[in-house]
C-alpha cells in the first residue's frame, strides 16, 4: 500500500507543503508513526509481517528515507535526520524497544536479525566538531554506521 501524506511546517496533516511524507507498507504490517517535526521529505517503507511504533520523528530538511525490513518487532524508536540526504536502513527480524537512532550527515544501516537492548542510541555525529589547531580540520566528522547481520547490543 503507498501513501502520501502533506504536512505542515508543525508536522501536523493540513495544506500542501514542500514536507512530504510517502509510505509504503508491506501485507500484514502494524505501522504508527509519529507526524515528524521540522522539514524535509521522508519515504518510509516497511515490509511485510513488521510490528513498527515510530514514537518521535525529527526532520532538518533534504529528502531522508527510513526503510524497515520484514518481520521486524521496532517498538518505541525515535529518530533524527539531518539535512542532507540521510537515510536509515533497519533489516528484516531485527528488533528493539526504545531504539534512538540520530543520522546527522551520515547513514544508519542495520543488518538483519540484529537484535537491542533497551535505550541503545546510535548517532552518526557527536554534533561538536574537534578541530585541529594545526591544520583546521575537523578530526571528527559524521560517518556512517553500519551494523553486521546477526548482532546483539
Amino acid at each position: 500500500m503507498t501513501d502520501q501524506v502533506d504536512v505542515t511546517e508543525s508536522g501536523q496533516p493540513g495544506k500542501k507543503k514542500k514536507d512530504r511524507i510517502q509510505t509504503d507498507f508491506g501485507a500484514n504490517s502494524d505501522v504508527k508513526f509519529a507526524q515528524p517535526s521540522g522539514t524535509g521529505r521522508l519515504t518510509l517503507t516497511v515490509g511485510d509481517n513488521s510490528l513498527t511504533d515510530i514514537r518521535r520523528m525529527t526532520l532538518k530538511g533534504g529528502r531522508q528515507a527510513i526503510s524497515i525490513g520484514s518481520d521486524a518487532k521496532i517498538r518505541g524508536l525515535s529518530i533524527s535526520m539531518g539535512d542532507g540526504h540521510q537515510s536509515i536502513r533497519i533489516g528484516d527480524k531485527t528488533t528493539c524497544r526504545g531504539l534512538i537512532l540520530n543520522a546527522i550527515s551520515a547513514n544508519i544501516d542495520i543488518g538483519n536479525d540484529v537484535m537491542f537492548s533497551g535505550q541503545v542510541a546510535l548517532r552518526t555525529h557527536d554534533m561538536h566538531d574537534i578541530i585541529d589547531i594545526e591544520s583546521g580540520e575537523v578530526v571528527n566528522p559524521p560517518r556512517d554506521i553500519i551494523i553486521k547481520d546477526h548482532v546483539w547490543i
